[in-house]
């Protein structure tokens, strides 16, 4: 009984968090200062109420820029959320990359199926601004995200989040980006790779060394989980991030290595994230 009440609370509280997230957005739409926004409790509702919501006050008005491209990288065989939020805005020049998937999902695949893009030689432009297909809607100019990766003057600029998924493994690393952080002026905020913006030549160099972790055996999201869940992660890897089968992990592996060419959106301009 008292489980079962539990799970009530639970969902009362999950309800009126979403309720409180809608007002805010309803509210802020038209000031918010973030070009996309990654926050699932607003991206993953229906498309119909959420597209409208975050992006009406741009439909039809957006562009992408020649010397930007905006890339996608999914396994659905129909149109995406964020790819339905392009549309919406105006935005139809955008590459589209479909994994055909032969085994369970890992989030590494996508960072394969990025390699792949890059050595086919079909990106012609000097910027790439990638997005999470499943749950981010873009509402503001994409040229934005290349005034935000000149400001802080790197090659390669991550969106943040206060997730700590991976540190477990590399407490180092997660010292030295909270020192990095701190001195930036910031709290503990960590590379997001659900929302970047690249020089397209330096991202080719950075794919070069995640793909040395990236193997044949990753590990499932379900097994990344899990093993997380449980503390075991470390030991499962032993020659961790090899395997892992999280970009986002590796990314941040690599952080310290590609500093400060490879930087963090401290300041939240290129996406609304947790």
């Amino acid at each position: 009984m008292r489980r079962i009440k539990r799970r009530f609370m639970r969902r009362i509280k999950r309800k009126l968090a979403l309720i409180q997230d809608v007002l805010f957005a309803y509210r802020q739409r038209r000031d918010w200062p973030y070009l996309a926004i990654h926050k699932r409790s607003l991206t993953t509702m229906p498309p119909w109420f959420a597209i409208p919501l975050l992006c009406g006050h741009v439909k039809g008005k957006l562009s992408c820029p020649a010397e930007i491209t905006i890339l996608l990288i999914h396994t659905h065989d129909k149109e995406t959320f964020l790819e339905k939020s392009l549309r919406y805005t105006g935005i139809k020049n955008f590459v589209v990359r479909v994994i055909e998937l032969d085994r369970p999902w890992c989030a590494s695949m996508r960072d394969r199926e990025l390699k792949n893009f890059l050595d086919s030689g079909s990106c012609k432009t000097e910027y790439i601004l990638f997005l999470d297909s499943d749950d981010v809607a873009l509402r503001d100019n994409p040229a934005k995200a290349l005034q935000y990766l000149k400001d802080e003057d790197c090659d390669m600029l991550f969106s943040d989040t206060a997730f700590t998924g991976g540190y477990d493994c590399m407490p180092e690393i997660k010292g030295w980006a909270d020192e990095i952080a701190a001195k930036s002026g910031f709290g503990q905020r960590y590379i997001n790779s659900g929302v970047f913006i690249a020089k397209t030549s330096f991202l080719r160099e950075v794919m070069e060394s995640v793909m040395q972790y990236v193997t044949d055996h990753d590990l499932s999201r379900e097994e990344y989980r899990e093993l997380r869940k449980n503390g075991c992660l470390c030991e499962r890897l032993p020659s961790f991030p090899e395997g892992v089968g999280s970009g986002q992990v590796i990314y941040r592996y690599l952080h310290p290595k590609f500093y400060p060419r490879m930087k963090i959106d401290y300041r939240g301009r290129l996406a609304l994230r947790k």
